[in-house]
Parts: C-alpha cells; sequence; structure tokens
C-alpha cells in the first residue's frame, strides 16, 4: 500500500500523550474559562432578560461540551496505551520465543 505508516508501541505512546494533554490543558482550560462567565437575564436587566438567559444556557451546554469533549480525549488516550502495551507485550512474546527457538539449532 502506497504511503502507508509503521505503527509500534511507541508512536501509540506518543499519540495517546497529546490526547491525555488535550483533556488537562486545553478542555479543562477550556471548561473552567467557560464556567467563569456569569451571565443571566437577572445581569441583562429589564431591557433583554431573554437574552441574558439564553446566553447563561448556552455557556452550560459550551461547558458540558466540553468536558464530553475531554472525557473522550481520556478515553481514546487510554485504548492508545492499551494497544501500546499489546504491541509490547506481543513485541516481548515474540522475542522471547525466536531466542527459545534460535537455542534448539
Amino acid at each position: 500500500m502506497s504511503g502507508s505508516v509503521k505503527v509500534d508501541g511507541q508512536s501509540l505512546t506518543t499519540l495517546s500523550n497529546y490526547f491525555r494533554e488535550l483533556d488537562e490543558t486545553a478542555a479543562n482550560g477550556y471548561r473552567t474559562r467557560l464556567d467563569s462567565v456569569h451571565i443571566s437575564g437577572d445581569l441583562t436587566g429589564r431591557a433583554c432578560p431573554q437574552a441574558g438567559d439564553a446566553v447563561k444556557k448556552a455557556m452550560q451546554a459550551l461547558s458540558a461540551n466540553v468536558k464530553d469533549f475531554g472525557s473522550h480525549a481520556e478515553d481514546i488516550c487510554a485504548g492508545l496505551r492499551n494497544t501500546a502495551k499489546n504491541y509490547s507485550d506481543t513485541d516481548s512474546a515474540h522475542a522471547a520465543n525466536l531466542s527459545n527457538q534460535g537455542g534448539d539449532l
């Protein structure tokens, strides 16, 4: 296959670290900022209370979506780490098998 990429355990671990950092820095940082915005109909006063309440609801929805995004990033990180471990375990098992078979020669 043209343009194919070889995947190994170290590559998967590196990629999993990216998703962990994405959750820890970006997702948590954005969520903290979104949660710090406090706008409601009470703040926008009599002129436009519906707009203030709509903004509050939108900010809460954004915060929840960012939290979900972070959770998905954590899931991807865990999956990649487990796959990397499986690669490593398989490589070790094959190396031991080759060593044992080589000793029989």
